[in-house]
């Protein structure tokens, strides 16, 4: 059987993917100037060259093995001598089992699976495990570990010990009585704030005395319900599992998911359920999308921007029936976590959760790379609320401008226009990092997956269609 068309056409995307990752490490690896992200790029760069090696020899490898040829052993003089005959004969056996392997589809994908679990283990477990070995060896205050682990995976251990013990996650300065929500609180240390909404406590609730130190750390749980979101997601695509791979590839095993559980991780289970209810709304399990989509809004408000233009795409193309269904979902999820979360402690929310990340509680906050609202508030800092509300307004005029030229007609142009809007949410904010780009770095990619999968045999890792095809012709 020739080799399909649409492996070689996959196996050539993952050989980029794997490619933009060495580049990419090379370039944390010269440039960052963070330990834990040199060291990572350290640990990953072999890996990720490996990977690039091996899936380039494979595309070499099933582009040979795909050219019709004649038989040289047909065109071998019976005068070749014994020696050259039983060298000939060896070589033609040993690449007549090589391009045996590379003629099944079946070997092909095995073999690519194995390239991705090596890049699995090496760009993200062994990563992983080396910084929480290393972090239980040290016994240092929150903030003080940014050799092995970001500080907000501490500040979130902390809300998930809380939660065990039957308490919220926020806490904020006491406040006069009849003091408004609006009025600026005191300031506290930095890694005193939550600055999340009250479900993503749940991940540091294994953080307590029972469970083993090595398994406490919440970078795992961020790992299992980032990577199973991922993969669930690219499960329910309708295309083959070659192009399943691929898509699992440029969501999970690139530097934007490995460098970032390794580190820190805490943003990679909201885009993975962001992502999971875009598929879900895509192959029209609309109540199932809205639970997803409820567990992801109440982790971040960064969801909430996809909310808001989810619920415009699906008011225009779904029945009246599947929008109550949506909602139905997302709101059975999302009001009780919020509820239990806030309900006795509306002051430490809104400090925590709305005016630290906007800047507006008297504590600057880590979150400050240099894009553009974060240089314009930092450079006139008595005019923070004036410039805030200004960058909120055309933040808004952009999005309008973006819909009424743009409208998303579908679910994959609604991923394209949230990226947008989600790129220009991070460059006007106040308080941003360039590791927020996940989101619609992600989004785009899956916006770009659900369009192949939607238009038949034509995607980007092919399809045995095809193939089959042109041999009953």
């Amino acid at each position: 059987m020739e080799s399909n068309p649409g492996i070689k056409r996959g196996l050539l995307v993952n050989f980029s993917l794997y490619l933009v990752a060495v580049i990419f490490t090379i370039c944390v690896l010269e440039l960052s100037t963070f330990y834990d992200y040199k060291r990572w790029a350290l640990q990953s760069l072999p890996v990720y060259c490996f990977a690039a090696l091996i899936t380039g020899l494979l595309f070499i490898g099933c582009k040979l093995c795909s050219e019709k040829k004649d038989d040289s052993a047909s065109n071998l003089k019976e005068s070749s001598g014994v020696r050259s005959n039983i060298v000939f004969s060896f070589s033609a056996k040993i690449w007549g089992f090589i391009r045996n392997c590379l003629t099944k589809e079946k070997n092909v994908f095995f073999l690519q699976a194995a390239v991705a679990f090596a890049v699995f283990l090496g760009a993200l477990i062994v990563p992983l495990s080396y910084n929480i070995v290393k972090l239980n060896q040290h016994t240092l205050p929150i903030g003080q570990n940014g050799k092995y682990v970001q500080p907000e995976v501490q500040v979130i251990e902390v809300a998930g010990k809380k939660l065990d013990h039957g308490k919220g996650p926020y806490v904020a300065p006491p406040k006069k009585s009849g003091t408004s929500l609006l009025a600026t609180p005191k300031p506290m240390p930095v890694n005193d704030y939550f600055a999340y909404l009250p479900g993503m406590s749940f991940f540091g609730v294994a953080y307590n005395e029972d469970v083993p130190k090595l398994l406490s750390d919440s970078r795992w749980y961020f790992s299992l319900f980032g990577l199973g979101g991922f993969a669930l997601a690219v499960f329910l695509l309708k295309k083959d599992r070659n192009f399943k791979l691929t898509c699992f590839i440029a969501l999970s095993l690139l530097p934007t998911a490995t460098l970032t559980l390794a580190t820190g991780g805490d943003d990679i289970p909201v885009i993975a359920f962001m992502v999971l209810s875009a598929v879900l709304l895509y192959r029209d399990k609309t109540l199932l999308a809205g639970l997803s989509m409820g567990f992801a809004m109440s982790l971040k408000f960064t969801a909430w921007l996809m909310f808001a233009v989810l619920v415009y795409t699906i008011l225009r193309k779904y029945s009246t029936r599947d929008v109550v269904k949506f909602f139905a979902g997302t709101f059975a999820v999302l009001m009780p976590i919020l509820i239990a979360g806030i309900y006795n402690n509306v002051y430490g929310f809104v400090t925590n959760a709305i005016r630290f990340p906007l800047g507006l509680s008297g504590t600057s906050s880590p979150a400050d790379s240099a894009l553009p609202g974060h240089l314009i508030t930092s450079h006139f800092p008595h005019y923070k609320g004036v410039i805030l509300l200004f960058l909120i307004a055309l933040f808004f005029i952009v999005c309008i401008a973006f819909a009424v030229k743009y409208p998303p007609n579908d679910i994959y142009s609604m991923l394209f226009a949230v990226s947008f809007v989600m790129t220009a949410a991070i460059l006007l904010a106040p308080n941003t990092r360039f590791g927020y780009l996940n989101y619609p770095v992600d989004l785009a990619t899956v916006a770009t997956a659900i369009f192949f999968d939607s238009k038949g045999s034509k995607n980007i890792a092919g399809s045995t269609l095809v193939a089959q095809q042109l041999s009953s012709v």
